[in-house]
C-alpha cells in the first residue's frame, strides 16, 4: 500500500534562505500511500500532508540518507522514480529584445525522473527522462502514456470515488490481461479424474501411482482396489451427490478413497487426525455424510468420534480387496467433488464446496503453473483437510 519516491527539494526552508544564490539542492525520499477504500479526497489529502512532511526534512542530505540505510557505492542511490518540479517560462528583457526560459535539462538521471514544469501564463507540462542504460525510447513512451492516462482518471474521477478502483492501465493494456493473462480456457473436455486416472492404468499399468511406509501400488493396483471400495460404498447407501467422511492417513488408502469416493459419485469430506476430538465431531455433524470412511488401524478412533457426534452414518473400513471388472464412475462436471472446512478463524467452520469440473481445472493449472510430467513425483506433506493437498 505504499510506493517510495525521491522527491527534488531546494534544502532551503525559509523564505530567506530560498532568496541567496547557491547550490543546495537535495534528494530525498518521498512515501506515497494508498490504503484499500481510499478516496480522491482523501488521497489528495493525504498526499499533502506526507509531502509537507518530507518537507521539513529536506536539509537531510540524500548521501547521508543512503549512508544511513547501510547502502554502499551506487547501492541505493536512487529509492524511486525522481519528481522535480521547476518553474519555468521566466521573461528575461535585453533591451527591446525579449528572452524567455526554456529548461533543457536537469542533468544526469539515475533512473527516472518526472519533471513539472510550472510555465504560469503558458500552462504547465510535464516532461519524463530516463537513464539510456536502463530504459528504451518505447519503454519511456509507455510510461509517459500511463502517467498521462492515469492523470486524467484522477482529475475526471469525483471526489468520493475510490483509488483503488480506478484503472491504472492503457485500454490495450487491459485488454491484453483479459485475454491473456487471465485467459484460463483449456481446450480439451472436462475428464473426470477417476476416469484420467484409469486411462493412465491402461496406458502405463505397471508404473508405480502412489507410495507411502507400508509400500506402493501401481496405478493397476489402484484403480483396482478403487472399484472395490466404490462397490462397498454404494452397497452402503452411497449415491450421486452423497458425501463420505474420510478418517485417514495420507498413503495408499487415503488416495484408494478419493478415487473410490468420486467413482461413486459421491464427493469426500476429509477428517483431521490431529484436531481436537469436539472440533472433528462438530464437522461431521455439520457435513451430514452417509459414510464414513475409516482407514487401517482406525476402527477405535472412529468409535470414539460417533460417540462425539450427533450425526450416526454408516461405517465403510479400508481393506485390500480388488476388483477384475471395473465399476462404471458415476458423476458429471458439475457435481460435487469434496468438501473441506475453512480454519474457522472468524467463526464457526465453513464447508467450501468444490465441484468436480473446478478441482479437474485446479489440477490441470498446477500441472502447467509448475511444468509437471510424467515423471515427477509428488510429496503429500499437507494436512488432508488443507486444500493444497488436493
Amino acid at each position: 500500500d505504499r510506493a517510495l519516491l525521491t522527491l527534488a527539494v531546494p534544502a532551503r526552508a525559509t523564505a530567506a534562505a530560498r532568496a541567496v544564490p547557491g547550490m543546495r539542492a537535495n534528494f530525498v525520499p518521498h512515501p506515497v500511500r494508498v490504503r484499500p477504500g481510499l478516496t480522491v479526497a482523501d488521497f489528495l489529502r493525504d498526499s499533502a500532508g506526507e509531502l509537507r512532511a518530507t518537507l521539513r526534512h529536506q536539509n537531510y542530505r540524500g548521501d547521508r540518507i543512503r549512508r544511513d540505510l547501510g547502502f554502499t557505492g551506487d547501492a541505493g542511490r536512487s529509492l524511486g522514480p525522481t519528481v522535480n518540479v521547476l518553474e519555468s517560462g521566466f521573461d528575461y528583457a535585453f533591451g527591446a529584445c525579449t528572452g524567455l526560459l526554456h529548461n533543457l535539462s536537469t542533468g544526469p538521471v539515475e533512473d527516472l525522473q518526472i519533471i513539472y514544469l510550472d510555465a504560469a501564463e503558458e500552462g504547465y507540462a510535464v516532461r519524463l527522462d530516463a537513464n539510456p542504460t536502463r530504459y528504451t525510447q518505447e519503454e519511456l513512451d509507455l510510461h509517459r502514456r500511463r502517467l498521462f492516462a492515469w492523470l486524467t482518471t484522477l482529475a475526471e474521477a469525483g471526489p468520493d470515488a475510490r483509488v483503488d478502483r480506478l484503472d491504472v492501465l492503457l485500454p490495450e493494456e487491459s485488454a491484453a490481461v483479459r485475454a491473456g493473462w487471465a485467459a484460463t480456457t483449456v481446450d480439451e473436455p472436462c475428464t473426470g479424474v477417476v476416469e484420467r486416472v484409469r486411462a493412465h492404468a491402461a496406458a502405463h499399468p505397471d508404473r508405480i501411482a502412489v507410495q507411502d511406509p507400508d509400500g506402493s501400488a501401481t496405478y493397476t493396483e489402484l484403480v483396482s482396489h478403487a472399484s472395490a471400495l466404490s462397490r462397498r460404498l454404494r452397497a452402503a447407501g452411497v449415491r450421486r451427490g452423497s458425501r463420505v467422511a474420510m478418517l485417514c492417513e495420507p498413503g495408499i488408502p487415503f488416495v484408494t478413497g478419493i478415487l473410490a469416493v468420486l467413482g461413486a459419485g459421491a464427493a469426500w469430506v476429509p477428517l483431521d487426525l490431529r484436531a481436537p476430538r469436539a472440533r472433528t465431531a462438530g464437522l461431521l455433524d455439520d457435513s451430514g455424510p452417509d459414510v464414513l470412511y475409516v482407514g487401517p488401524g482406525l476402527d477405535d478412533t472412529a468409535t470414539e468420534l460417533l460417540a462425539a457426534a450427533t450425526a450416526a452414518p454408516a461405517t465403510v473400513s479400508w481393506d485390500a480387496s480388488r476388483d477384475t471388472d471395473l465399476l462404471p464412475p458415476s458423476g458429471t462436471g458439475d457435481d460435487l467433488a469434496y468438501v473441506i472446512f475453512t480454519s474457522g478463524s472468524t467463526g464457526r467452520p465453513k464447508g467450501a464446496m468444490v465441484h468436480r469440473a473446478g478441482m479437474v481445472n485446479h489440477l490441470l493449472a498446477k500441472v502447467d503453473d509448475l511444468d509437471m510430467t510424467a515423471d515427477d513425483v509428488t510429496v503429500h506433506n499437507a494436512p488432508v483437510t488443507f486444500d493444497i493437498s488436493v
